[in-house]
């Protein structure tokens, strides 16, 4: 609604004001194809305070999505859109990267003992429509379920009315609540978290929700453990995602080679796997139940549902 954009508008209009005034003011408001689109709405003149909902990165990046690339909302169709998403999928399947991800998949699928998966559960996808980078995302995510043939489930806060209608289009479901990552899996059924470039915290309540040997069944498809706990302070590990610290020596990780043509789509990605054998050696306290994540405002990289259920009043 345009009261939400107005919300997440605000947040821009505080930190980034001579760069909202420029896009913005000037109706110049640019896509990620660096065209030049139609001028921008009456709605930013009248921007609702912020008040309570307080200042985050994730919420920041979402106010740059909706201020800079809004008007591609009001201009794309159904049509334009889906035939875009084809065509990134198509592109995708006759590729070499595609083929070494069904590899590493294959691979991921016999070490934890399944066989075959049986739901992928996606998050973070961000606005498909506008960013070439959550397209190729998508095209990934709709030929592995083309290739598994699994139940695909799928939440974005950000995504638009237009690409929640694509969504259910291609075979989706959409997730109704923003569960902050916090998805417990089915027992003994095998299931894919397909997580791209998502933050390190979401992956951290994903697997903070299925804690213990249950994990087992877990394939998380995202950003690669070793590199998170290679480029962060132990201060930042301890407080912003401990489980995947905890987890880590007890984790198989299968890297997957950025070969795609367009290399900061991939980047930095791998496929991590938790082998009942390795769970099964850790100290009899290592699966004592936890406190639930909790992070600090100012630090939070995802969008809560605290954030969701305010900016829906």
């Amino acid at each position: 609604s345009s009261k939400k954009k107005a919300v997440i508008v605000q947040v821009v209009y505080e930190k980034r004001l001579e760069e909202v005034h420029s896009h913005l003011l000037e109706g110049r408001v640019e896509n990620h194809f660096g065209k030049t689109t139609l001028s921008a709405p009456n709605w930013y003149q009248t921007l609702i305070p912020l008040g309570v909902f307080g200042r985050s990165s994730a919420l920041d990046h979402v106010a740059n999505e909706v201020a800079f690339n809004i008007q591609e909302e009001l201009i794309i169709d159904t049509a334009t859109a889906e035939r875009r998403v084809i065509a990134a999928k198509e592109e995708l399947s006759i590729s070499e990267f595609y083929t070494s991800v069904l590899s590493i998949l294959h691979c991921s699928v016999s070490l934890v003992e399944g066989s075959t998966i049986s739901k992928i559960l996606c998050y973070g996808l961000g606005n498909y429509t506008q960013c070439v980078s959550a397209r190729y995302q998508l095209a990934l995510l709709l030929l592995l379920k083309q290739h598994t043939t699994a139940k695909v489930f799928v939440y974005d806060p950000v995504f638009t009315a237009l690409e929640c209608q694509l969504i259910s289009s291609f075979g989706c479901q959409l997730l109704p609540l923003n569960e902050e990552g916090k998805h417990t899996i089915d027992k003994d059924e095998v299931t894919l978290a397909y997580l791209p470039h998502c933050s390190k915290q979401l992956i951290n309540n994903f697997l903070w929700a299925n804690w213990g040997l249950g994990l087992k069944d877990c394939i998380i498809f995202g950003n690669s453990f070793s590199k998170i706990i290679d480029t962060q302070l132990k201060s930042i590990l301890n407080s912003s995602a401990r489980y995947i610290l905890d987890i880590f020596p007890y984790t198989e990780e299968l890297s997957i080679a950025n070969s795609f043509k367009y290399t900061d789509i991939f980047n930095d990605l791998a496929i991590s796997v938790f082998p009942i054998k390795k769970l099964s050696s850790v100290k009899r306290d290592f699966w004592v139940p936890r406190e639930n994540p909790k992070y600090c405002d100012s630090d939070t990289e995802f969008i809560t549902a605290k954030l969701v259920s305010a900016l829906n009043l």
